[in-house]
């Protein structure tokens, strides 16, 4: 019966990490599903979402070589309000269709630490799944292009 009842809250956990499914593929992912993506090699995981404006500038103000940078080493996750997920998931799906990189869909409650899914965007740093460094925000100037350089370099001197 113990065997049972584990397997079967086993099943229940792994159907809730995938229940959310939009009409348009995207999924909204369990920490199982993002975790792994930084655990190996040096990686940046940038938070952002769609609907953020200093978001989107700070795609904009990417210069070529961060975007290549990014494209090889960024994992890119877009916290989803628990009462916007249809909505937030449609914005995410479109932003991934006009971009260079795949935004991936988690619920901004989603434990994730050391990432804080509260604000975007915030840039974090990893090398073997052990957090290095992190740049938070992007200022109307763009400043924080400065700070995102540094840290790609001082994590490529790793």
């Amino acid at each position: 019966m113990l065997k049972t009842l584990a397997y079967a809250i086993l099943l229940s956990l792994n159907l809730f990490s995938c229940a959310i499914e939009s009409k348009h593929g995207e999924t909204l992912l369990s920490e199982h599903e993002i975790k792994p993506q930084y655990m190996a090699g040096k990686k940046m995981v940038m938070i952002s979402h769609p609907d953020c404006g200093f978001s989107s500038q700070a795609f904009r103000d990417f210069p070529p070589e961060i975007e290549e940078y990014f494209k090889k080493n960024g994992i890119f996750v877009s916290p989803i309000s628990e009462n916007r997920v249809k909505s937030e998931i449609k914005a995410v799906h479109e932003w991934n269709e006009n971009s260079p990189f795949h935004h991936l869909p988690v619920l901004r409650t989603t434990p994730l630490p050391p990432l804080d899914l509260s604000s975007t965007p915030q840039f974090y740093f990893f090398q073997d799944g052990i957090f290095v460094e992190k740049v938070v925000g992007w200022p109307k100037d763009g400043s924080n292009l400065v700070l995102l350089k540094a840290a790609i370099e001082r994590l490529q001197q790793r």
